[in-house]
């Protein structure tokens, strides 16, 4: 099973990030295909799709009764639709789109690759075939 780490590196875990994740998958987006799926705002309608918000919820319902969170961190977080509303003090995300990451809520860093330790971490809508 995948867990994000290659271990072939001796004792230092090497993370896979960015268009390497999508590859592991099977799937081999470039980088311009994203951006030309974020060329426009909110590219699957997530805002307004009442079935999207209630996957939304439904998330924060299931980590709020471990909240608040010191930092979080959301792989694949597209222009935050989730994201911005994680309860912790810092909120990291990793998006290859930067259509997408200039989008997201100044309340959200972007980040290359993880950094350090996080009490949250989440993936959503990253490991559709």
């Amino acid at each position: 099973m995948y867990n994000g780490v290659n271990e072939s590196k001796g004792n230092q875990p090497e993370f896979y990030t960015g268009l390497e994740s999508f590859q592991f998958l099977g799937v081999n987006p470039t980088k311009e295909e994203l951006e030309k799926w974020f060329k426009d705002r909110d590219p699957w309608g997530y805002e307004t799709n009442k079935d999207d918000k209630y996957r939304r919820d439904k998330i924060y319902d299931a980590i709020a009764p471990f909240a608040p969170y010191k930092k979080a961190l959301d792989i694949g977080a597209a222009e935050g639709f989730v994201t911005r509303k994680l309860p912790a003090k810092v909120i990291e995300a990793i998006e290859i789109s930067d259509k997408a990451a200039d989008r997201m809520p100044h309340n959200i860093k972007r980040v290359r690759e993880p950094k350090g330790m996080y009490d949250l971490i989440i993936a959503t809508g990253v490991l559709y075939p």
